[in-house]
């Protein structure tokens, strides 16, 4: 019901509604209720923006497995938005969203990788990642894929596999697929 009332499917769209519900089911320790009241409280939907609440409820759903709760959580952590700024933690919960096959999770966890924020760096691994996130279609690994072929940033392997060869031309193509 609180979905219908977000998203205004077959009643009239009420963020506060929605909020409400949501948070009545969150109470009750429905993982997707906390998630998506936690999403309420980052957009400032129906209840007040509020980075602090928006944490502990995505804590409240990662900490009972929810892939895009752990996500999200990360990027708290690698932000510091609700929470102190902590790389570390940040890279634990995108780990086990990617560990769970989520896009989101594998393409912050490839971040991490790459820079080296709370992981040791490892273009290899951070290659795969992204690699595991484009082959979902997800935007933004594709993009970060694209980057890690053209600059040869752990990826000859990935490249040669993926492209037959090394050379600049299937990078373009590549990157025109993943271009909006």
């Amino acid at each position: 019901l609180a979905v219908l009332h977000e998203n205004g499917r077959g009643v009239p769209q009420d963020s506060a509604k929605a909020a409400r519900l949501y948070s009545l089911v969150a109470e009750q320790g429905v993982a997707n209720a906390q998630f998506n009241l936690g999403n309420s409280y980052a957009q400032g939907m129906g209840v007040p923006q509020d980075d602090g609440k928006t944490a502990r409820l995505y804590r409240l759903a990662a900490d009972q497995g929810k892939a895009r709760a752990q996500a999200r959580l990360g990027e708290c952590y690698r932000w510091g938005e609700g929470t102190p700024e902590d790389q570390v933690k940040a890279a634990q919960y995108f780990r086990l969203a990617a560990d769970q096959g989520y896009s989101g999770g594998q393409h912050g966890y490839a971040i991490g990788l790459a820079l080296g924020q709370g992981v040791p760096r490892d273009d290899n691994e951070a290659a795969r990642y992204y690699r595991l996130a484009a082959d979902q279609g997800h935007a933004p690994g594709q993009q970060g894929l694209v980057v890690c072929l053209t600059f040869g940033r752990g990826c000859l392997e990935i490249k040669t596999r993926l492209l037959g060869t090394t050379d600049s031309q299937p990078t373009r193509t590549l990157l025109r697929r993943s271009a909006p």
